[in-house]
């Protein structure tokens, strides 16, 4: 594994931002594999809180926050919808409407680690979930999207694409028709944009792309080179 401080795009006393490679588990799982969150703790030598979930085949940025002040902020943040985050996604299937607003729900399945999006709540297992999306882009063969998260539910994105029929290249868990090498999925945790705790900074953040050739192939991604 690289050194930590690769991954590190900006900290300070509070919090840092990182850009995470896929295939890396941002917390320990039962792989015993490294991990994002035990790596960056190392690095700080203190314990550190997460405050976005990013799955292991998928990359970009990772919030984590250093202190009880910056936690307590963040979770306010999330909790008012002022913690923006813009995720990238390709797709082989071009959806219905190319740019959309969708408010539904997310059902987790425990047993098999997956989550479905339905299009209205349905009993007390599901959680409301929301989200805008637009394709940015497109290739021959493929489609580049922007989501953007209003609510955080698990797998939501990748739920999402599939209910559209536009699984995300790679996840075969959510009905892609081949894995990936290393079995990476195309979907990059793009930009992420907050007030920080002195009420007056904005903060941005863009997270560059993996190196696999899939993501330079639109015209857009190769004039953000």
């Amino acid at each position: 594994m690289p050194s930590i401080s690769e991954y590190i795009l900006q900290q300070n006393h509070h919090w840092l931002v990182l850009n995470k490679p896929p295939g890396m588990p941002v917390q320990p799982d039962r792989t015993g594999d490294a991990n994002l969150l035990t790596a960056a703790q190392a690095y700080c030598k203190r314990s550190l809180h997460v405050h976005n979930r990013l799955d292991r085949p998928a990359s970009g940025l990772v919030l984590m926050s250093k202190t009880t002040q910056a936690h307590q902020h963040f979770h306010r943040l999330q909790t008012s919808g002022d913690l923006t985050r813009k995720y990238w996604a390709i797709t082989a299937n071009a959806p219905r409407e190319i740019e959309g607003e969708a408010h539904g729900s997310i059902r987790k399945l425990a047993k098999s680690n997956r989550s479905v999006w339905q299009p209205e709540a349905d009993g007390p297992q599901t959680k409301e979930a929301s989200l805008r999306y637009k394709v940015l882009d497109s290739s021959d063969r493929y489609y580049l999207w922007e989501v953007e998260l209003m609510t955080g539910r698990h797998h939501q994105i990748r739920a999402f694409l599939q209910y559209l029929e536009c699984p995300i290249r790679g996840d075969v868990k959510y009905g892609y028709r081949r894995s990936n090498p290393q079995h990476h999925i195309q979907l990059h945790a793009r930009e992420m944009q907050f007030v920080d705790m002195d009420q007056q900074t904005v903060q941005q953040f863009v997270a560059p792309l993996p190196e696999e050739r899939i993501w330079h192939i639109f015209t857009l991604t190769q004039n953000h080179e």
